[in-house]
């Protein structure tokens, strides 16, 4: 791996924090379509009891205060309520050639959402034992970045069942077995397999790590599930062969 791809790597983030203003492109819950759009009468938040008290230290910076918060969410398309709580940070601007006067901003960091907020959209042929695995890892990752890893190994065990039911031992070994009749999802399989091992054994997956792993789950459940792939190649065999648009005939 070169610099630049370890850098990309170390880039990925879904830890995204929301402000009063400014909220990121979070997919309702409850109909896959519109976005959540915040409630700014129902954000609440406080500063905690140790955080106040330590605004009297003589070397206090605005960073060290914390917050926490509940929230509700409307969709943009459905109009659904998603609820929200977490922390929050306090982003301090003080005053200079663009900001007229100090200016501060708190952030808000949800843990958990209800119903939780998909990190993607699951294929719609995707069997539900393996979709509420990777829904409770949804559910987790931005409280619990191990936790949510430890899920998506459980998954990757579901999905190598579901492919090949008759295989037996360790799972290293049955994903390798795997290989022969699915190289692909095997492979991709492999990669979730080690980073939720790493959740398991050290407790120290990073949220790179787990944004990644579901990059890939992700890709993985669309080669299995998706039928989009195989009806493009559909068309576009039907296009090359007509030479021109698909018609009714």
């Amino acid at each position: 791996m070169n610099v630049q791809q370890y850098m990309r790597y170390l880039s990925k983030r879904f830890l995204k924090p929301f402000t009063e203003n400014y909220v990121p492109e979070w997919s309702c819950p409850h109909c896959q379509m519109g976005y959540l759009q915040l409630m700014k009468d129902k954000l609440h938040y406080s500063e905690v009891p140790k955080s106040i008290a330590r605004r009297k230290e003589i070397d206090w910076e605005p960073e060290w205060a914390d917050y926490r918060f509940s929230a509700q969410f409307r969709c943009s398309r459905c109009d659904a309520i998603t609820y929200a709580c977490g922390a929050g940070k306090l982003n301090y601007y003080p005053k200079d050639e663009v900001n007229d006067e100090d200016w501060e901003e708190i952030e808000f960091f949800p843990k958990y959402f209800e119903p939780s907020v998909s990190m993607f959209v699951l294929p719609r042929e995707c069997p539900d034992f393996i979709r509420q695995v990777v829904e409770s890892a949804f559910s987790v990752a931005r409280a619990d970045v191990p936790a949510a890893g430890n899920r998506l190994r459980v998954a990757v065990e579901k999905l190598v069942f579901d492919l090949e039911p008759k295989l037996t031992g360790q799972l290293d070994n049955k994903i390798k077995k795997l290989q022969l009749t699915h190289p692909e999802p095997a492979k991709l399989l492999m990669a979730v397999k080690w980073l939720g091992n790493e959740a398991s054994h050290d407790d120290s997956l990073r949220e790179c790590d787990l944004a990644f792993a579901f990059d890939v789950m992700k890709a993985v459940l669309e080669e299995i599930y998706s039928n989009e792939r195989k009806e493009l190649d559909e068309l576009v065999d039907l296009i090359n062969s007509k030479k021109g648009p698909p018609d009714s005939t």
